[in-house]
């Protein structure tokens, strides 16, 4: 058996290696039409869907970045006025106790 693998071995490395090694120029041309063809199919049926695809997310990107920055602002709106009449609501307390105050003072 391992005068089988010598022997291939032998004739292998007599006959000038495999065609993967030392590829002819019909093996390049041949990979060259045929990386052509793919790409130009690439080209007309992939890249433009791909593209698209990409166009879409973008946009959908846009419209969140639009849509968050608006809740945002309308968030921030909505705290000034809490803040607002939270401060109005203690004022009004702070009155009432000035109030009950003064009227428990009288009596």
């Amino acid at each position: 058996m391992l005068s089988t693998i010598a022997i291939t071995a032998a004739s292998s490395s007599d006959s000038g290696g495999s065609f993967l090694v030392k590829p002819g120029i019909g093996l390049m041309v041949w990979t060259l039409v045929v990386f052509g063809v793919a790409m130009w199919l690439l080209g007309k049926l992939a890249f433009p869907r791909i593209a698209e695809a990409l166009d879409k997310r973008q946009r959908a990107i846009e419209e969140s970045i639009d849509a968050a920055e608006h809740t945002k602002q309308e968030a921030e709106q909505l705290l000034a006025e809490y803040r607002e009449r939270l401060t109005e609501a203690r004022q009004q307390a702070d009155e009432i106790v000035a109030r009950a105050k003064k009227a428990a003072d009288v009596h």
